[in-house]
Parts: structure tokens; sequence; C-alpha cells
């Protein structure tokens, strides 16, 4: 049986690629006056790319996990290598082997959110309660992990982004009869997201919190030197805008095929190469640039990074049927 494509997830899964790789350029470019634009980015970027990465999860395969896993292994040696060599990283030890490198978190993270899913599809089988009281037993990990006392790094092994990010993947992979069907109209939920886009960057402005590192999902409480009440009450917030996004973005998105739609066959390719040529951008100084400039750089950084990738793996493939 041949399974119908979503359209509306691939065409979710296009934008969000976008919104990753300019989200690494603007980081790397590291001029101060981004931080409004990188908060909005990453206050729901990862989470919704989870979400939908949970919400198109059908069956598992033991050979896909094994791919990934290889994956993991071979790019953490060779970015781990390479941001050293280019000043990102300042040294290497044992304990950086395990803790993945810049992006390569998602790919571990991935093969465990897969086998919790199967973990708990088996206890929704055999007792229902259990299921529940699993299901239940996460959400709390999720919230409380990150008021817990590091023993390593917060990012060893990506255990806090693991079960930070988790309920977003199982919202996606339980929730996908719900999310198919259309509740709210488009117009309404895009003046939502553009009031939650600008309480983000009202909240950067009174620069009371450091909101970035609370999205990035792994800086526990001492990382960030916040009393518990301000800590609890910027998770909260967290999660409110992240899953608030989720829920508007499958509303407004097309479920029309565009051009862009075709970058989702890519989608793998383009997250897992193109921090080779963001990271470059570390190198120059763009402080000197106003706002403005900054914008466009950034904007033509993300589409020639794209570019390249998706022209070099076409050439790559030429060579390579060329040559068998």
């Amino acid at each position: 049986m041949v399974v119908k494509r979503d359209i509306g997830a691939d065409n979710l899964k296009a934008i969000l690629i976008i919104l990753v790789v300019l989200g690494h350029v603007m980081g790397f470019m590291r001029v101060s006056q981004l931080t409004y634009f990188i908060n909005c980015i990453y206050s729901f970027h990862m989470p919704v790319f989870i979400f939908i990465n949970g919400y198109l999860l059908s069956r598992f395969k033991f050979k896909k996990i094994k791919i990934i896993i290889f994956q993991f292994a071979i790019l953490q040696i060779i970015y781990i290598a390479f941001f050293y060599a280019i000043g990102y990283y300042h040294s290497i030890s044992m304990v950086s082997l395990l803790t993945p490198a810049f992006h390569l978190w998602y790919l571990f993270a991935y093969v465990v959110w897969e086998l919790i899913v199967r973990v708990l599809n088996q206890l929704r089988k055999q007792n229902s309660f259990a299921f529940v009281m699993g299901v239940f037993l996460l959400m709390f990990l999720a919230f409380y992990i990150r008021y817990t006392s590091t023993i390593v790094n917060n990012q060893f092994l990506t255990y806090t982004r693991i079960f930070v990010f988790l309920p977003f993947f199982l919202l996606g992979y339980y929730g996908k009869i719900f999310f198919k069907k259309q509740f709210i109209n488009k117009y309404i939920a895009s003046i939502a997201m553009t009031i939650l886009m600008c309480s983000v960057i009202m909240l950067t402005y009174a620069n009371r919190i450091k909101i970035t590192e609370i999205f990035w999902g792994f800086p526990h409480i001492h990382d960030l030197n916040m009393n518990l009440t301000s800590f609890t009450v910027l998770q909260i917030y967290q999660y409110f805008i992240a899953f608030m996004m989720v829920i508007l973005l499958m509303q407004v998105i097309s479920k029309k095929a565009h051009k862009y739609t075709q970058l989702t066959n890519e989608i793998t390719f383009i997250y897992l190469f193109h921090p080779f040529f963001a990271a470059l951008l570390i190198q120059f100084n763009f402080n000197q640039y106003s706002l403005k400039i900054n914008l466009i750089l950034s904007l033509l950084f993300t589409a020639l990074i794209i570019a390249i990738l998706l022209i070099g793996k076409k050439y790559c493939i030429k060579v390579i049927s060329l040559l068998t």
C-alpha cells in the first residue's frame, strides 16, 4: 500500500530546515543586534521540527536506527576535529567524544525518542494505566530535569535535551488525528503567532533573563544563575510558546506543493552538513555593520549554504554514477 505524502508536513519541514540554517548562521555571525531574531527562531524551530518528525513516524525500522547511529559516530569525530581546527572548540577530551558536537545531538536524541515510543506502545497494548503513568512520568522528567545538578556536563549524551524536547515528539506521534484537522482560522492563527513572537522580542529587549539559553533545551537552573521562581516561570513560558507555535503552524501551513516543498527530500543532508559552512563565519567581524546589512547578509549566507549543498550533492551523485 502506497502511503500518501502529507504535503502540509513537507512544507513545514522545508521551512523549518531553512530556519535551522538561518539560526545557526546568525549565531556564528556573533552579532548582538541579531539576538532578537535568534531568540524568535529558537523559541519554536526545534520543538516544531521534533514534533513533525514524531507526527510523520509510522513504522519502526531498526535498519533506520542503525544508519542514524552510524552517521552520528562518523560525523561526531569529523565535527569535533573540524570545530577544533577552526577554533570553535578550545580543547578535546574523552568526555567531548560522548558529548554530541553542535547539531549532532538531534541524531542521538531521535534514536532514543523512537525507542521510548516503542516501549510506550508496548505498555499501551498490555496496560493502558501503565501507559498513562509512563507518559506522565516522562512529562514530569521533561520539566524537572533542569532543576537537577549535572554529573559531567548538561550536554553529555544530550540527556537533558532528550527529556526536555521529548513532549513534542510524543505530541506529534500520538496527536496525528488531532493535528490533521483545521480548527483555527488561518488569519487568526497568523495574528496569534505574531503576538507570541512579539512577546519573545519584548522579553529579549527587557534583558532580564537569558532567554536564548532556555530555548536551547540544555542549560540547567544553576547554569543560568536564576532563582527557583524565575526559572520555573521561564520554563512554563518556553513550553507555552513552543506548544502554541506547533498548533498554530499546523493550522497556517499550506497544504499545496510549492517550489520550496522539494527541500523536504534534502533535509537530512542539509541538516548534517550545513555547519561546515556556517561555522566559518566566526572568522569574520560582523559587528562593524549595521543591523540592516547583517540581516541581509544572514539571509544571503543561508541561501548560499543551502544552494551549495544542493548543487554539491547533485554533482557528487553525477560523478559517482559516471564512475560506476
